[in-house]
């Protein structure tokens, strides 16, 4: 890649860190006897798809219809849109339930009526949205009599099939230590265990969808999952990172920033680089909030080099279009505006979204579904 190419900020990413971190997750599911559907919301790009079907992936989530439809144009079929029904988009499901095999997500049978007349083609299957534990949605997994009563209209409704449960542990991007991962795996497996017995009860086969970033990177503890749905771990990033999920090595993505202003004495350079760049996301290193870490780029033929392992500087303030970074007095006072500071974002994926394009190191250009 040409750094001379770059005058704004720029996404790259790194081809041989995200193949790595997909083939780690691809041989942990197949260890595991677990299926691997990973989040395509964290990528959204055609080319990086390509990298699963390398590892042998078919089945995919995603976020929304739009991003339904856009990987369909590459023919991924075995889609599961992994947020509750949104009532208002139920034509859109003429065109998703014609063309994919489509799961998706309900949490109140209200939400499905108006889809129903739009189911023409094929017969989705529904997950029941389980929540156990992160409390953002889902019926609560201590409920099983409301469980049951939603598995039972499911059943009633010829156009849908009852598929299982699924549930995603967000609060364990809020973990640290091994412990806490293991004791949110057990919580989680106990709970959506009493749910599936509940279900089966009443004579529903159910199947159990599950996973989250965080304990899929560290726990083997899938008891009673089928499959799984991790997405930031193709790229993993800094939140990840301060939480002991990855190592820097892992971290596949960075927005090359040029310096615009260097304030040595004060150990700070601003950067053309915002929250339109990187969203507003945060990490807590050290009970400091960082947007993001990162290194220097001053070699052209190194667009990232060896030392990138390495992040002394941090990304501590973020306007619309202004960065500031900290670091060691003496490494900033190398820089001088025009030069290069590669940013690892606290968020890979909501920095993504901002995105409609990005570059490798060996110069390739894709696009991505912002496009």
């Amino acid at each position: 890649m040409n750094l001379d190419i770059i005058s704004k900020p720029t996404l790259v990413v790194n081809e041989g860190r995200c193949r790595s971190n997909i083939a780690f997750m691809a041989e942990k599911a197949r260890r595991l006897g677990l299926i691997l559907r990973p989040h395509f919301k964290t990528h959204q790009s055609h080319a990086i798809g390509e990298w699963f079907r390398d590892e042998g992936i078919d089945r995919i989530a995603v976020s929304s219809v739009e991003m339904a439809l856009y990987f369909n144009r590459k023919k991924w079929k075995d889609t599961t849109l992994a947020i509750p029904v949104n009532p208002r988009e139920a034509a859109i499901f003429y065109a998703l339930n014609r063309m994919i095999s489509l799961n998706f997500v309900v949490t109140d049978p209200l939400s499905l009526e108006p889809v129903l007349p739009f189911l023409t083609e094929h017969i989705p299957g529904v997950f029941i949205k389980i929540d156990c534990g992160y409390a953002r949605a889902g019926i609560k997994a201590e409920d099983t009599e409301a469980i049951v009563d939603v598995a039972r209209y499911l059943a009633s409704v010829p156009k849908v099939a009852f598929k299982g449960i699924l549930t995603h542990d967000g609060h364990a991007y809020s973990a640290r230590t091994q412990q806490e991962i293991e004791a949110i795996r057990t919580t989680t497996n106990q709970k959506l265990a009493n749910v599936k017995a509940a279900l089966e009860d009443a004579g529903f086969h159910t199947f159990v969808s599950a996973g989250d970033t965080p304990t899929c990177s560290r726990s083997d503890n899938w008891s009673g999952v089928d499959e799984i749905r991790p997405g930031n771990f193709v790229f993993y990033d800094i939140q990840q990172w301060v939480a002991g999920n990855c190592n820097v090595n892992q971290i596949a993505t960075a927005v090359y920033c040029p310096v615009i202003s260097v304030s040595p004495g004060e150990g700070k350079a601003v950067i053309y680089g915002g929250s339109i760049h990187f969203s507003k996301d945060s990490a807590l290193e050290d009970g400091k909030i960082i947007y993001g870490a990162g290194f220097s780029v001053l070699e052209e033929d190194a667009p990232w080099p060896e030392n990138s392992n390495e992040l002394p500087f941090r990304l501590t303030g973020l306007s619309q279009e202004h960065g500031v970074i900290t670091g060691p007095p003496e490494l900033i006072a190398m820089l001088k505006p025009g030069h290069l500071v590669a940013v690892h974002p606290a968020h890979s994926c909501l920095t993504m979204r901002q995105f409609n394009r990005f570059f490798t190191p060996d110069g390739s250009e894709e696009q991505t579904m912002n496009s």
